[in-house]
């Protein structure tokens, strides 16, 4: 057993005094510099990917998101419309964009609508899936009560996409 530690320490002590065998190596070669930079550069590439990746799935849940909070917003008031009045209608895109009638902050923006065409308003359709104009985040039909986003965003196409469209204002 005593044999057995013996060596253990010897070879640490080796693995140790492994830099003391070239006194004079102060740094790293060129080639091992290049290496490392080569790997990194590599590395940069797959993560500036995958953030785009990431990105594009943070708006698509947004806007997903937001279409829930407003379908339920929109469902929630016409419900309590039937309970307390006997009306069986939609609430009007006025009251919508009112603070507190429907949605208690207002309605969210559409993170694909150019910030510059109103992302955070609504503009009257009829048919669900159809773009009305350019501006509006949202469209929305108050005789159904239907809301979608009033936005068809070009992508690049695929085999399950060939259009190049990425559809939200179906979902």
């Amino acid at each position: 057993m005593l044999i057995l530690v013996n060596n253990i320490m010897n070879n640490t002590k080796k693995i140790i005094n492994i830099r003391s065998d070239y006194p004079n190596s102060n740094g790293f070669t060129l080639i091992e510099l290049v290496v490392t930079i080569v790997i990194l550069a590599i590395l940069g590439t797959g993560a500036i990917t995958h953030y785009q990746d990431i990105t594009g799935a943070s708006r698509e849940s947004s806007l997903k998101g937001s279409l829930g909070g407003l379908r339920e917003s929109i469902s929630i008031w016409h419900m309590h419309r039937i309970v307390t009045t006997g009306y069986n209608n939609y609430p009007s895109i006025a009251a919508l964009m009112l603070p507190n009638e429907v949605c208690q902050a207002g309605i969210p923006s559409n993170p694909y609508q150019d910030p510059s065409n109103a992302p955070d308003s609504i503009v009257e359709g009829t048919t669900m899936g159809d773009i009305v104009g350019e501006r509006g985040g949202y469209a929305y039909n108050p005789t159904t009560g239907e809301i979608w986003a009033n936005t068809n965003t070009d992508i690049q196409p695929t085999c399950k996409n060939p259009a190049g469209k990425l559809g939200e204002n179906n979902w």
